[in-house]
């Protein structure tokens, strides 16, 4: 019999790959969003708004939730994207406190790779957090989270590098200025980019399901990070254009505020040295592979039309 899972963000661009991969394994799901009426349930898939809304023991609660960082940042977004983040996750506990029968046996609760100090370090699991609005953030985000340890469940932090798929995500928004021959580096572009593609994001969580005992935190990130300036070139060169435009830093700052320092420009090497060690194999450990194989089939198409 599958597990009972409980996902939020279940309706985002992660989530709902997740979604798809945990009722395919035949599991029974939980989708929590805001707006339930918006979707259909059927035999093993359930919208809620609310854990008050279940009735069966869950194995397995991801958390996913949370307001999109690709915004310009100002006093009222960065409250919304820490509300959307930490105080969620702590109502979300408090919830699940008020019917501790159905409590989550282990949570998988998603932080970000902003806990780290930016730089040329190369980050453990280990490595102390930094000192930004990504770092509290998630700091806080992560507090919230251990809130499920006092109903004894298990937890473990995911912290998220950039995750990479055409259909979703930065890739996805990428690709229409890419594709023109209008890609630019961002800045100076030696800033570190530290990248997983969405399939191996889906086989760690279903990898981390399955495993009895796993750290505090894990990284989710690829084993090899690039610099801007070469995930550029490597991906105008798998679409067969040119990049050879430069995206201003104080233009980024225009546009985004202070999250362009601490998004976009944060330079950031991060090593999944847990997964590493315990012998998890990456699907796509190489850009350049993963850019290859992902956009090979689409440029056969355009060849045959």
């Amino acid at each position: 019999m599958g597990k009972n899972v409980y996902i939020t963000g279940g309706t985002g661009f992660i989530g709902s790959a997740l979604v798809d991969h945990f009722v395919h394994s035949g599991c029974f799901v939980y989708v929590h969003t805001r707006h339930p009426q918006k979707y259909s349930n059927k035999n093993l898939l359930k919208y809620v708004s609310s854990p008050k809304e279940i009735d069966r023991k869950i194995d397995l609660l991801v958390n996913l939730s949370g307001k999109p960082l690709a915004t310009r940042w100002s006093v009222k977004s960065k409250a919304e994207i820490y509300q959307s983040r930490v105080q969620f996750t702590r109502t979300l506990a408090r919830e699940f406190a008020a019917i501790p029968q159905f409590a989550p046996t282990k949570v998988l609760s998603a932080s970000a790779i902003g806990y780290y100090q930016a730089g040329e370090e190369t980050h453990t699991e280990h490595s102390d957090k930094g000192d930004s609005f990504s770092a509290k953030l998630c700091k806080d985000w992560e507090e919230a989270a251990r809130e499920f340890k006092e109903l004894g469940s298990s937890l473990t932090i995911l912290r998220l590098g950039v995750v990479l798929n055409p259909n979703g995500g930065s890739l996805k928004a990428m690709l229409p200025s890419f594709k023109l021959g209008l890609g630019a580096k961002l800045g100076k572009g030696q800033q570190w980019f530290s990248w997983i593609s969405l399939q191996d994001v889906i086989e760690i969580i279903r990898y981390c399901s399955d495993q009895a005992e796993l750290p505090d935190a894990l990284n989710v990130v690829s084993p090899n990070a690039v610099r801007n300036a070469e995930f550029t070139t490597l991906l105008a060169q798998s679409l067969r254009r040119p990049a050879i435009l430069t995206a201003p830093t104080a233009v980024l700052k225009l546009a985004l505020g202070e999250g362009a320092e601490d998004f976009l420009l944060a330079n950031l090497r991060v090593s999944p040295a847990y997964l590493m060690s315990a012998g998890f194999e990456f699907n796509h450990p190489i850009l350049k592979d993963y850019f290859e194989k992902t956009f090979r089939s689409s440029r056969k198409k355009t060849a045959e039309d």
